[in-house]
């Protein structure tokens, strides 16, 4: 979502289609006809097809202009049930619809379609209205040199990317946004620049038109001016930025393997496991190969992070990915084939009869392909995804495997703490501080909680935002161990910890076992209050007695903020990776990696636009420098300022743990913050969403 923006849609409520006239003349004006097929694994039979009725909405990529979005009505025509997954337009009417989105002309075309009723809105907006756009005729006979000319002007006047860019900036910025003046007029340039290659005609940004300041989701800070967004694609980038550490460093391949999914007797499939496997790698790499792709996960999550110089324009990529996508997902399902096809055979063969008998085989079936790539004897590799071609096997197999234990975990991480706990209690213990100052105030502590609370002042020492000697004179960002109990207690008044309701999964037999849910150990404890801090953006501002958060207080600078952002990027890491060393717990050596990283930061400029507070801040860098390591926690950071003619800035570079430095930036693009600088305190900026009670 940060780095293309697109948020995927279920196929049974939107697709891409391809646009094509009614040549019945039958639709009406206002109305299109739409029947797709049924996606998914449809081996023996044609897959079903389904006609939409009702509203949808229809839009052609790229989408500026507020008119390029059309509410339609979709109809039933049986004279056009030969057409299927495209979207088919009337032939009636004062405007062809396509035309009203960017002017398109359906010459291959390519639409979205989606009626799913949550993303339909009231009424049409006005179409754009286009210009004269014949294209420039020439008389006589084009030469070489011509075409040689045409395409040095094609690509000298090839200003897509750049009107969108200022089209972007400018709908963040403009109180109407995308309704503006100035967006209205970028839109229609960008449409005349689209169709640049059939009219020769172009158009460019006037003086006023292009940005000063870009949105901080545009990522333009280390050259250009930034500013915090507040609307919604900056609230989603900033959201999804505090979880790429979690996927930062998770891409390594672990290759131990999970007990449960070790099922006995899959040594029966072996042979037919490694076959699979080794006609699977072979497309996928002859893929990887094809499209110069450096690793098998950029192939399977579609998004390709370099690309050969044969494919480095914008549509190339992207279509580029649609065509890697579509083939890893043909090859996926041409194995999942493989597999029940594979089986079916088998059980036919044999005469099992239906029961527990074919569940087991199914399940030995997919804990041989697994171990095929994950076992201790497996066959070397540099591919790991082929035994997730039939990922609702294994999770089969692990729930069947949780219902044998008795017990139901709705949280994984919280299990692997417990069972770590039970197997490590002894060399935990002796990591963690015994010492436990609460005043419950009528809260019940049980021995789990209190547990949990040791493990979370463990967890925050490694994360160094709990100060573990208060005589220590540090001016870094800490919480004191009275105020995490303080914001503990007011985890268990406020939060809602029950054990949730039994779940019930089949057994081979096709009998219902039901389990017994787990109540509130101390995994479960803590894993519900990470939960709870991400919830939390904004802690409660709560006096430090002892005067020695943050090197002043509480009531110089809130601090708790600062918890919030480390518990999200902590438990993801965890869920990611399933390594414990992300909480300073005992981990397995085969899951071990490195993490909490010290990097550099890119440059981040700040305008400011009084001269006078410029030259204050000029005048005493030195201060806001520490003023910015006590606030922000960062190991360092340099600050240079710059004057031009007509602005003024600040590059700032930074030192420190990924959260350190986003929080610095988050706080750099904040309004108030030449003011905060001034007043030396954050005090009066940060609000808090929930009050606690004096202690």
């Amino acid at each position: 979502l940060r780095y293309k923006t697109r948020i995927a849609l279920p196929v049974n409520r939107a697709r891409n289609m391809l646009g094509v006239m009614d040549t019945t003349n039958t639709l009406e004006y206002g109305q299109v006809f739409v029947q797709y097929t049924e996606m998914g694994s449809h081996v023996t039979e044609p897959a079903p097809k389904h006609v939409v009725s009702g509203t949808v909405v229809v839009t052609k990529c790229p989408c500026l202009h507020p008119g390029d979005v059309r509410r339609l009505t979709a109809v039933d025509v049986p004279r056009l049930h030969h057409v299927v997954d495209c979207v088919v337009f009337p032939a009636k009417g004062p405007r062809p619809h396509p035309d009203e989105m960017a002017g398109s002309d359906l010459d291959g075309d390519e639409y979205v379609v989606i009626w799913d009723a949550r993303l339909s809105f009231p009424s049409n907006k006005k179409p754009m209205n286009f210009s004269d756009r014949n294209v420039q005729q020439r008389n006589g006979e084009i030469t070489i040199d011509d075409m040689i000319k045409f395409l040095c002007d094609y690509i000298k006047n090839d200003a897509i990317g750049v009107l969108s860019n200022a089209h972007l900036a400018w709908a963040d910025q403009e109180p109407d946004g995308i309704y503006s003046p100035r967006c209205l007029s970028i839109a229609e340039k960008v449409s005349t620049c689209l169709d640049f290659a059939k009219t020769g005609r172009t158009a460019f940004l006037r003086r006023d038109e292009r940005p000063v300041m870009y949105p901080d989701f545009m990522e333009k800070g280390d050259h250009k001016m930034s500013y915090r967004s507040n609307r919604a694609l900056g609230q989603l980038y900033r959201a999804c930025r505090s979880l790429e550490a979690a996927v930062g460093m998770s891409g390594r391949c672990h290759t131990g393997s999970v007990a449960a999914l070790e099922v006995p007797g899959w040594e029966r499939y072996r042979s037919s496991a490694n076959a699979a496997l080794e006609q699977y790698n072979f497309q996928l790499s002859r893929i990887l190969r094809q499209y110069g792709m450096n690793s098998e996960g950029e192939a399977m999550a579609g998004a390709i992070n370099l690309f050969d110089h044969y494919h480095n324009a914008t549509t190339d990529k992207l279509n580029m990915e649609d065509l890697v996508e579509k083939l890893t997902r043909f090859i996926k399902e041409t194995t999942r084939n493989v597999f029940f096809d594979e089986l079916k055979a088998e059980l036919e063969k044999e005469g099992v009869c239906p029961g527990g008998e074919q569940v087991l085989r199914k399940f030995q079936k997919a804990s041989a392909w697994y171990m095929a790539v994950y076992g201790k004897d497996a066959v070397e590799t540099t591919y790991y995804s082929f035994p997730w071609c039939i990922s609702d096997v294994l999770v089969e197999i692990l729930q069947f495997s949780d219902t044998n234990a008795g017990q139901h975990y709705n949280n994984t991480l919280a299990k692997l703490v417990d069972e770590m706990l039970a197997n490590n209690y002894d060399d935990v213990c002796a990591r963690w501080d015994d010492k436990v100052e609460l005043k419950p105030n009528g809260v019940v502590i049980t021995k789990p909680a209190e547990d949990a609370l040791k493990l979370i002042k463990m967890w925050l020492k490694k994360e160094a935002l709990l100060r573990g000697d208060e005589s220590s004179e540090s001016a870094r960002p800490v919480l004191c161990e009275e105020c995490i109990g303080t914001v503990f207690l007011d985890f268990l008044t406020n939060s809602t910890m029950k054990p949730e309701s039994p779940k019930i999964f089949p057994d081979c037999s096709g009998n219902a076992t039901p389990k017994e849910a787990v109540g509130m150990t101390t995994g479960t404890t803590f894993v519900h209050f990470l939960h709870w801090c991400t919830d939390h953006q904004e802690l409660p501002k709560q006096a430090c007695r002892k005067d020695v958060c943050a090197g002043g207080g509480y009531t110089g600078e809130t601090q708790s903020h600062h918890l919030p952002m480390v518990a999200l990027r902590a438990y993801s890491t965890a869920a990611v990776s399933l390594d414990l060393c992300h909480f300073g717990l005992p981990c397995d050596p085969v899951l071990h990696e490195l993490n909490q990283l010290v990097t550099e930061s890119e440059p981040v400029r700040i305008p400011i636009k009084e001269e006078t507070m410029y030259k204050k801040i000029i005048g005493n860098l030195e201060g806001v420098k520490e003023l910015l390591l006590r606030w922000t926690g960062v190991e360092d950071l340099y600050i240079s300022g710059h004057e031009e003619p007509h602005q003024r800035y600040l590059v700032v570079t930074s030192t420190g743990r990924d959260w350190q430095r986003w929080f610095l930036e988050e706080l750099l693009l904040q309004p108030w913050f030449p003011e905060a600088i001034e007043k030396g305190s954050l005090d009066a900026f940060l609000k808090p969403k929930i009050a606690v009670g004096e202690s």
